[in-house]
Protein backbone atom coordinates (compact mmCIF):
# COMPACT_ATOMS: atom_id res chain seq x y z
CA UNK A 1 0.00 0.00 0.00
CA UNK A 2 1.24 3.44 -0.89
CA UNK A 3 1.42 6.28 1.57
CA UNK A 4 0.56 9.91 0.23
CA UNK A 5 1.08 13.40 2.08
CA UNK A 6 -1.69 15.01 1.64
CA UNK A 7 -0.51 17.46 -0.73
CA UNK A 8 0.26 14.76 -3.40
CA UNK A 9 -3.28 13.58 -2.48
CA UNK A 10 -4.44 16.85 -3.85
CA UNK A 11 -1.94 16.65 -6.25
CA UNK A 12 0.00 20.17 -5.10
CA UNK A 13 3.71 20.76 -5.57
CA UNK A 14 5.26 21.31 -2.07
CA UNK A 15 8.06 23.38 -3.65
CA UNK A 16 5.73 26.10 -5.35
CA UNK A 17 3.28 25.83 -3.17
CA UNK A 18 3.84 29.48 -1.93
CA UNK A 19 1.79 30.36 0.88
CA UNK A 20 0.74 27.16 1.85
CA UNK A 21 4.16 26.10 2.62
CA UNK A 22 4.75 24.86 5.98
CA UNK A 23 0.86 23.68 6.53
CA UNK A 24 -0.09 21.35 9.49
CA UNK A 25 -1.92 19.41 6.84
CA UNK A 26 0.94 18.75 4.54
CA UNK A 27 2.68 17.11 7.24
CA UNK A 28 4.34 13.94 6.13
CA UNK A 29 3.44 12.42 9.96
CA UNK A 30 -0.45 12.97 9.25
CA UNK A 31 -2.51 10.33 7.24
CA UNK A 32 -3.95 12.46 4.19
CA UNK A 33 -7.07 10.65 5.58
CA UNK A 34 -7.07 12.82 7.97
CA UNK A 35 -8.59 15.44 6.25
CA UNK A 36 -11.25 13.86 4.74
CA UNK A 37 -13.31 12.19 7.69
CA UNK A 38 -15.95 9.85 6.94
CA UNK A 39 -19.31 12.23 6.52
CA UNK A 40 -20.57 12.08 10.13
CA UNK A 41 -17.85 10.79 11.87
CA UNK A 42 -17.82 13.85 14.48
CA UNK A 43 -14.53 12.61 16.35
CA UNK A 44 -12.55 12.38 13.07
CA UNK A 45 -13.76 16.25 11.71
CA UNK A 46 -13.04 17.33 15.20
CA UNK A 47 -9.19 16.15 15.20
CA UNK A 48 -8.70 17.86 11.60
CA UNK A 49 -10.47 20.85 13.00
CA UNK A 50 -7.41 20.97 15.59
CA UNK A 51 -4.86 20.42 12.55
CA UNK A 52 -6.20 23.05 11.49
CA UNK A 53 -6.06 25.27 14.51
CA UNK A 54 -2.60 24.33 14.50
CA UNK A 55 -1.45 25.44 11.71
CA UNK A 56 0.49 28.86 10.64
CA UNK A 57 -1.06 29.21 7.76
CA UNK A 58 -3.75 32.19 7.27
CA UNK A 59 -7.53 30.61 7.05
CA UNK A 60 -7.88 32.88 4.40
CA UNK A 61 -5.47 32.25 2.29
CA UNK A 62 -6.00 28.36 3.08
CA UNK A 63 -9.86 28.81 1.96
CA UNK A 64 -9.38 31.00 -0.77
CA UNK A 65 -6.76 28.24 -2.43
CA UNK A 66 -8.93 25.12 -1.25
CA UNK A 67 -12.56 26.00 -0.16
CA UNK A 68 -13.88 24.61 -3.91
CA UNK A 69 -12.88 21.13 -1.96
CA UNK A 70 -16.35 19.13 -2.30
CA UNK A 71 -14.88 16.81 0.60
CA UNK A 72 -12.93 17.23 3.89
CA UNK A 73 -11.70 19.75 6.31
CA UNK A 74 -10.09 23.01 5.01
CA UNK A 75 -9.08 26.00 7.32
CA UNK A 76 -10.99 24.64 10.43
CA UNK A 77 -14.44 24.10 8.24
CA UNK A 78 -16.17 21.51 7.27
CA UNK A 79 -17.77 21.02 3.29
CA UNK A 80 -20.98 22.05 4.61
CA UNK A 81 -19.68 24.83 6.29
CA UNK A 82 -17.92 26.47 3.48
CA UNK A 83 -21.00 25.99 1.26
CA UNK A 84 -23.29 27.73 3.76
CA UNK A 85 -20.44 30.54 3.55
CA UNK A 86 -20.87 30.68 -0.18
CA UNK A 87 -24.65 30.51 -0.29
CA UNK A 88 -24.91 33.70 1.78
CA UNK A 89 -23.97 32.38 5.66
CA UNK A 90 -24.60 30.47 8.37
CA UNK A 91 -28.02 31.59 9.19
CA UNK A 92 -29.60 29.69 6.36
Amino acid sequence: MTSYTLAERLNVNVVAAGPLTGAACASPQLSPDAMFPPQGDRRAAQFARKVCASCPVSKEVCLAQNGHLRHGVVAGLTARERRRLRVGGAGR
